[in-house]
């Protein structure tokens, strides 16, 4: 039985690193799209509230799964 517990305890601690691990990786890609997009809508100023819907979309997305 404590073999058990030992087992479920670092399979619960590997899942939750997995799930920090995949919460930073969004992070990382999220801040990359904002910084790049913003850097080709500041040639062309008319796309900057086409990216920030499809953002807010993407976040609502996010929220609702």
């Amino acid at each position: 039985m404590l073999n058990l517990q030992n087992f479920i305890f670092y399979y619960l601690i590997f899942i939750f690193y997995y799930l920090i691990f995949i919460f930073y990786y969004l992070i990382f890609i999220f801040y990359y799209l904002i910084f790049s997009l913003n850097y080709i809508c500041y040639k062309f100023s008319y796309c900057i509230p086409i990216f920030w819907f499809h953002f807010f979309k993407l976040i609502v997305f996010f929220i609702i799964s």
